[in-house]
């Protein structure tokens, strides 16, 4: 394999896999600081649903590309650490072991995304497939 070719299949792995690179990462210093975080899954559904749907609002808007990729991006941000927060006081304050805080946030953020995805499936239906005779 040339390194020309070499190069160019790193650049797409590393285009694909990025967002999985910063989780892991993140939990990798979770990890080593000797904590647990089991919300990381449910933090990134639960911003992925409601970037998506202020994105779409944006995009039904005729609002520019970049505006729309911007504004997705900030609310995922503020999201996962609005998530954070919540989990580090469930922690800190409440003084729940970080495995039983996460598990909640987890639970309750999962549900909240699937609840979200019934409610977009009943608001939008997908056609039926026709039958042909």
């Amino acid at each position: 394999m040339s390194s020309a070719n070499s190069a160019a299949v790193n650049a797409v792995l590393l285009t694909n896999f990025a967002s999985l690179i910063l989780l892991a990462v993140g939990e990798t210093f979770v990890i080593i600081s000797g904590g647990i975080d089991l919300s990381v899954g449910a933090t990134t559904g639960f911003s992925g649903v409601v970037a998506a749907l202020a994105m779409r609002d944006l995009i039904n808007a005729h609002n520019g590309e970049a505006l729309v990729l911007i504004v997705g991006t900030l609310i995922c941000a503020g999201i996962g650490a609005g998530i954070g927060l919540i989990n580090a006081a469930l922690m800190n304050w409440a003084r729940l072991v970080p495995f039983v805080a996460t598990l909640a946030t987890a639970v309750q953020y999962t549900s909240a995304s699937a609840l979200q995805g019934s409610k977009m499936a009943r608001a939008n239906p997908a056609p039926l497939p026709q039958r042909r005779a």
